[in-house]
């Protein structure tokens, strides 16, 4: 019996080709959109992605099989319970070097003003910048053509488990290019 997904939300399938590499780019394109919007499914995201990396290299069928039965169960009975996992790190982007290189804020840093920047990367039209609570919930996202932007003031309270941001480059041809995650707190 395949499992319906809550509407409007991703699907296990999505999620699994999402994180191994195989959607389509239109496909890719509308995952990374909703996600950038939909709190719930990045959580669920982040989840199946630490279940997937903590698979040993030889059995990574069944990381992915295990990953995509703890999404059927989020999607299925999460709703109901009204609840989110209690502790999930935020996983962004690969251990390979990213194509998009993150000027400022550097990981750990404490920010009395929170100003983002990045180098640009060829052929992209437009960014995304996504900040983050440490749980995946989303605080802020925003889509702009330039390499540095300023968080509108009263966005962003000290939060005892910092915040994370990334920015991916929205290219031409519809494909997209993921950042990495980096940590920051603010500070005084």
């Amino acid at each position: 019996m395949t499992p319906i997904p809550s509407p409007g939300h991703l699907d296990p399938h999505e999620v699994a080709s999402y994180l191994s590499g195989t959607s389509e780019p239109v496909a890719r394109a509308r995952i990374e959109a909703h996600l950038a919007d939909c709190e719930q499914c990045t959580a669920e995201l982040v989840a199946v992605r630490q279940l997937h990396r903590g698979a040993p290299r030889g059995r990574r069928w069944l990381g992915a099989a295990a990953a995509a039965a703890a999404v059927i169960a989020v999607v299925l009975i999460g709703p109901r319970l009204g609840s989110r996992p209690a502790e999930t790190s935020p996983v962004r982007g690969e251990d390979s070097i990213s194509a998009v290189v993150s000027l400022s804020p550097r990981d750990g840093a404490v920010l009395v003003t929170p100003v983002f920047a990045w180098r640009p990367v060829a052929g992209a039209t437009a960014y995304r910048i996504a900040i983050t609570r440490a749980d995946g919930d989303s605080v802020w996202a925003a889509s702009i053509r330039d390499t540095t932007v300023r968080v509108p003031d009263g966005v962003l309270v000290p939060a005892p488990d910092g915040y994370f941001w990334y920015v991916d480059a929205l290219l031409a041809d519809g494909r997209s290019v993921a950042g990495t995650a980096h940590e920051f707190r603010l500070g005084p």
